[in-house]
């Protein structure tokens, strides 16, 4: 085992391993859930939300938090055919 490489995960500290947090349950961060949150709100509200690509890549985010974490990506609006509307 490598030392360097090697980290002590405590039990009161967020445990984010390539970017997911793992302590209890799998999911995003909580400042991650809130950036998606809001891309979301603008992509919904904004004048541009005509932006196909933005429209797919946050599709594709949650599809991710979905894989992730079921309820938290249900609690951000997911929605199976959300790639069509």
């Amino acid at each position: 085992v490598n030392a360097e490489k090697t980290r002590i995960l405590r039990a009161g500290r967020r445990q984010a391993i390539a970017g997911v947090v793992v302590n209890k349950a799998m999911g995003l961060s909580r400042q991650e859930r809130g950036k998606l949150r809001a891309a979301l709100h603008r992509q919904r509200t904004a004048a541009d939300a005509a932006d196909v690509g933005e429209r797919l890549r946050l599709h594709g985010k949650l599809a991710y938090l979905f894989m992730l974490n079921r309820a938290q990506a249900i609690a951000l609006g997911w929605r199976q055919s959300a790639r069509s509307g």
